[in-house]
């Protein structure tokens, strides 16, 4: 049986035949510039001189036109400035397209809801069991603030309201805390909530985990307004004091505020009775916040324009992300619905043919649509050149795991009853599938970290390794490739 002319050597004969024109163009073209010389040369000097210089004024005008056309191309052109038109516009096209944009579009209708809202927001941030609440309830002198010793007591956001005698009424945002083991998706309430206020208190009680500087970095991506509270500082002495801070600023150099401060706890104090017995008494410790509360004032006080700007801008950064997610997201629903498909139709066109081998993965108009479909789901513009390139890498690859692909086959639907006189075929077009289907999820992970088709990345994704993890998919794809027969038939 003769091999099949795949597109790579179809372009390949392209290039050569091109290459052939082109010289044959140059040719001609040589013919002819020197037939004009000739002709030039026998011009009186008086004409030579002005069309010569004729030309070469022409040729610079040229380029100057050019060079001016590129410029203002370039400056036409500028990246669209983030505001609530430019993302209604995205959120509007990127639901029509099925995507899940309610996240982005809420982010939207909070802020205009902030933006009638004079007062400032104050977010309280930080780990679980930092004492937020209680410096809230210290703060607000609201004694409905639930606190336990445990930690983990905020599990949602909740506002309360401070009366400062110089700025007027403050919104308290108290947020759930990051790392707690049991409900670890209010991590992401606790940030949301905190790059909507207008200023981050950051809560610790001690020196910054790695974790806890990491949550500091991802609120500054959003350029967020912030300080660093280091709650019960009174249980340290001075030198304890002064060695978490001088860390804490290590850590976190951009953070320049850090103010000492004190919920107020119970501590245990012995008491000498009249009779010289001693007891144990339980007291509540005053609470210790107002250097919180003066830098709090200066800070919501100084420029409260420019605070209110920047949350304007971090709140449409929020959106724009959730947005970016959730077309993200729908980039990979369409690549999952992909690759079933097209694995589908691969295993089919196997049983159809007389005699399968092992090029069949990467050859043919199936293959070459399959990563075209892919690509424009990621909206990742590929040449067909592209393409072809990454079709001749997978042909190699292929072409050294196809045995293990049949193996895998094989043995796994030995036990698969009802095959009857297709058992041979079944086992070609199910190894066919295991590779596709690997493939396919190869380039769809590769486009989604990368951005761009990359042959190299995408080939090195594929493995041995990653094929036998499939055995159990065997089965399943036989299941698949006969319900697709059938409703084929």
């Amino acid at each position: 049986m003769s091999k099949k002319t795949s597109l790579g050597d179809w372009l390949r004969w392209l290039r050569i035949g091109v290459v052939v024109l082109l010289l044959i163009a140059v040719g001609l073209l040589a013919d002819q510039l020197l037939t004009w010389l000739e002709r030039f040369s026998r011009l009186p000097l008086y004409l030579q001189y002005g069309l010569g210089a004729g030309g070469a004024l022409l040729v610079l005008g040229a380029g100057a036109w050019w060079l001016l056309g590129r410029r203002r191309s370039i400056r036409a052109e500028p990246p669209a400035a983030l505001s609530v038109d430019v993302l209604t516009e995205r959120i509007a096209s990127l639901g029509e397209k099925g995507a899940l944009v309610e996240p982005a579009r809420a982010e939207l209708v909070e802020l205009k809801e902030r933006q009638a809202h004079a007062a400032p927001y104050v977010a309280f941030f930080g780990a679980v069991s930092m004492g937020k609440s209680s410096l809230i309830r210290a703060l607000s002198a609201d004694q409905r603030i639930a606190v336990d010793v445990r930690g983990g007591t905020t599990s949602k956001v909740d506002h309360f309201r401070w009366q400062s005698r110089r700025v007027g009424p403050v919104e308290l945002a108290d947020v759930p805390g990051f790392a707690d083991p049991l409900k670890p998706e209010l991590a992401d309430i606790a940030r949301d909530e905190a790059i909507r206020a207008d200023l981050v208190v950051y809560v610790s009680d001690g020196d910054l985990t790695r974790t806890q500087a990491q949550e500091i970095d991802a609120l500054a991506a959003f350029d967020k307004p912030m300080l660093i509270a280091l709650n019960k500082a009174d249980r340290l002495n001075a030198d304890e004091r002064a060695l978490v801070l001088t860390r804490i600023r290590e850590r976190v150099p951009a953070v320049a505020d850090i103010v000492l401060a004190s919920a107020g706890h119970q501590e245990s104090v012995v008491v000498v009775n009249a009779d010289g017995a001693e007891s144990a008494l339980l007291r509540q410790r005053a609470p210790d916040i107002d250097a919180l509360k003066a830098l709090l004032e200066v800070r919501l006080g100084a420029d409260p324009a420019s605070l209110r700007e920047a949350r304007e801008r971090s709140m449409l950064k929020l959106s724009e992300h959730k947005l970016n997610d959730a077309a993200k997201r729908l980039s990979a629903s369409r690549a999952d619905a992909l690759i079933v498909t097209y694995t589908q139709r691969a295993m089919i066109g196997a049983m159809a043919a007389v005699a399968p081998g092992t090029d069949l993965l990467i050859q043919g108009v199936l293959a070459t649509r399959f990563l075209t479909e892919l690509c424009e789901a990621y909206q990742v513009d590929a040449r067909e050149v592209e393409i072809g390139d990454l079709l001749k890498r997978l042909q190699v690859r292929a072409r050294v795991q196809w045995a293990v692909g049949l193996s895998i086959a094989g043995n796994a639907l030995k036990a698969f009853p009802g095959l009857g006189t297709v058992g041979g075929g079944l086992v070609h077009a199910v190894a066919y599938g295991l590779m596709f289907e690997a493939i396919g999820r190869a380039v769809a992970d590769s486009l989604k970290e990368r951005g761009r088709l990359q042959s190299a990345d995408i080939v090195a994704r594929i493995n041995v390794s990653q094929i036998s993890a499939l055995a159990p998919r065997a089965l399943e794809l036989a299941k698949l490739l006969l319900d697709g027969k059938k409703n084929n038939d």
